[in-house]
């Protein structure tokens, strides 16, 4: 018959469990299971089942499940509850905040470390929106507020009500506490956030932290993709899908069969694999539905591939047909393009040509018009030979005179646009010398008028070409008035500059002799730091020398300890017999010495019996001896009181006078 005993974790035993003897009896029927592991009190085990030492992200992850306010409250609620006893009576403490923390193994004070963790923590705020101001130099050595935004950001990530009300170690410690963080806080670290001692051990509490909500989110990812596997259609599920889904609904099964198997649930334990084992009959089907329709796919496809080599025979002269249909079609399609384009180069010419006969038909007839017009003129005129001779004279006189105008304005007209050529450029050169100067008093903060050294003036140059005339002032094309305002403004300017470049240059000379100084101070520092530098290599050639004797003992040291181990090995095997032999003796002493004692028990249990009869019989008759002692003790003092009252009764003796 199996030993009844509550499953436990598979956590490491307790030192303090190995000296302790127990019964080798069989437990009777009806007694609970106990724990496989250290044995807790029962009466602090608080109710709703066993409570794991593991950080409640472990069964967040393999719930698929993100951290809400609920979890956070039920995760403060478990941490605030009644502490779990051990085999021994006294309370066991938090793994992370006990009397035995752990050491933190990761290097906290390394500065390579440390910036990689300030850039993680950089990523993860910028990414999720943190409204607070920060950079690698904040974070190089934050202060408390700093800190006191950062933990609280992160923790609403957790629970979205969180706000520090109380202290802020008590409440910081509470809740990593209450994360199960597994290496010791101290609250006076939080008290002087930046130093260079405190800081690096907050930095990974914190890193730890967005180690532990990015894995969350990734869980969360995880499992909306498995979702929307779940949602597809078989069909278009891949054997790497397949594969997925069988990997977390194997590791939910772990997840909920060990909570189970703590429980001593064997119930469930049984649904749950019963249930696993017709989810992967059930994939297992699909699977095989699958591999029967791609073997089927296969055959018609060897089919197929089998009709295909029966006509390889005919291959090469369909490949020669369709070399040689390519080809003519190649022909076809240049003759084609070939054709296309001398159809429409003749369509142009066509075009083209109807156009100019339109052209034609056009002037033809306007030459027919003014030919008849001229016919009727002449028939009405009675002109003679002279007045067509003076005529003639007149149209002679008057073409030269036409040619001489016609000469005139072409040289006016070459002569007005020189003018405004050289008009246009001069406006130009003028915008180009207006932006020049524009730049140079903006740069001198001299514009717009509100500017520094404006003094009220306005120094903005605008050229107006609307106007540019033979008569407009200059004033009036730039709109500033150069020499009665600009120019003086300008020489006080200059006069102010001049005076600061001057106390400016003397000031420069004394920094140069400062820095003549400063050059020879360096130059001592220098050669002092060269001798020191001297010293420091002959203090490094000791080392050296130092080092070299300290490895050739350490290597003869090691030598000598390979040697005690390989001793106390050899010793160990032996003794590791003989302690077997005895354990066995000692065994089997153990189970002649139990059976002794469970005779004598028996022995001892009916003598006591005996004796407790025997006690009991006698404090009966003392008690009824008490009860008669003071029975006659109250009959004894009635008849005292009653012979007192008789003496007093009785009459006075009588005396003689």
């Amino acid at each position: 018959m199996a030993l009844s005993r509550r499953r436990g974790t598979l956590e490491p035993l307790s030192s303090s469990g190995f000296n302790q003897r127990q019964s080798m009896g069989m437990p009777s029927r009806g007694v609970s299971r106990t724990s496989l592991g250290p044995n807790f009190d029962k009466q602090a085990k608080p109710q709703g089942g066993r409570l794991s030492l593991h950080p409640s992200s472990s069964s967040t992850a393999s719930s698929g499940t993100s951290f809400s306010s609920t979890t956070a409250s039920s995760m403060l609620r478990n941490s605030n509850g009644p502490p779990r006893k051990s085999s021994t009576g006294l309370s066991r403490k938090s793994t992370a905040y006990g009397s035995h923390a752990r050491q933190d193994p990761r290097p906290n004070t390394d500065k390579s470390y440390i910036q990689t963790s300030i850039r993680g923590l950089i990523n993860y705020l910028t990414d999720h929106n943190y409204d607070q101001p920060f950079s690698a130099k904040i974070l190089q050595r934050p202060t408390a507020k700093d800190f006191t935004y950062i933990v609280s950001f992160l923790f609403r990530q957790v629970d979205a009500n969180f706000r520090i009300t109380g202290k802020l170690e008590e409440e910081v410690l509470q809740f990593f506490k209450a994360m199960h963080y597994p290496f010791p806080i101290s609250k006076a670290s939080m008290q002087a956030v930046g130093t260079m001692h405190t800081w690096p051990t907050l930095l990974a509490s914190i890193t730890w932290m967005v180690e532990l909500l990015t894995y969350d989110e990734e869980v969360q990812n995880d499992a909306a993709n498995q979702a929307a596997l779940a949602g597809s259609s078989g069909s278009s599920s891949s054997v790497d899908d397949f594969e997925r889904a069988d990997e977390k609904a194997l590791f939910e099964y772990l997840g909920k069969a060990y909570k189970a198997f703590l429980d001593g649930d064997d119930e469930l334990y049984e649904k749950l694999e019963d249930g696993l084992v017709g989810s992967f009959e059930g994939r297992c089907g699909e699977v095989e539905a699958q591999c029967a329709v791609l073997e089927a796919n296969i055959a018609q496809m060897q089919a197929e591939a089998q009709v295909c080599r029966t006509r390889h025979a005919a291959l090469p002269g369909l490949r020669q047909r369709r070399a040689d249909y390519e080809s003519d079609l190649g022909k076809f399609r240049t003759l084609i393009e070939q054709l296309t384009a001398h159809r429409e180069g003749l369509a142009a010419k066509v075009e083209k040509r109807e156009g100019e006969l339109a052209e034609l038909y056009r002037s033809l007839e306007m030459v027919r018009t003014e030919t008849a017009e001229l016919k009727q003129v002449v028939a009405g005129q009675e002109l003679s030979p002279e007045d067509v001779a003076r005529m003639q004279q007149e149209r002679v006189r008057l073409d030269e005179a036409l040619g001489k105008a016609r000469e005139h304005k072409g040289k006016m007209q070459k002569a007005l646009w020189e003018a405004e050529m050289e008009l246009s450029r001069a406006v130009v050169d003028l915008e180009t010398a207006a932006q020049t100067f524009n730049g140079k008093a903006a740069s001198l903060q001299l514009i717009p008028i509100t500017a520094r050294n404006s003094n009220g003036i306005q120094y903005e140059m605008s050229v107006s070409k609307g106007a540019v005339s033979a008569s407009a002032e200059p004033q009036d094309l730039i709109g500033l008035d150069i020499k009665g305002v600009i120019r003086p403004s300008l020489g006080q300017i200059k006069n102010v500059i001049l005076d600061k470049v001057h106390e400016a240059r003397t000031s420069v000379l004394k920094m140069l002799d400062e820095e003549a100084k400063s050059e020879e101070e360096v130059a001592e520092a220098v050669a002092a730091f060269e001798v020191m530098e001297g010293k420091v290599k002959k203090q490094e050639e000791g080392y050296r020398s130092e080092k070299a004797r300290m490895e050739a003992n350490m290597a003869e040291k090691s030598a000598d300890v390979e040697r005690v181990e390989e001793q106390v090995l050899h010793l160990r095997s032996q003794v590791v017999v003989e302690l077997e032999s005895r354990a066995a003796r000692n065994q089997q002493r153990l189970t002649q010495l139990q059976a002794e004692l469970a005779l004598e028990r028996e022995e001892h249990e009916g003598v006591s019996k005996v004796i407790l009869e025997c006690i009991m019989g006698a404090l009966h008759a003392l008690a009824d001896h008490k009860e008669e002692v003071k029975r006659r003790l109250e009959e004894f003092h009635e008849q005292c009181l009653q012979r007192r009252d008789h003496l007093l009764s009785l009459p006075e003796p009588f005396s003689p006078q």
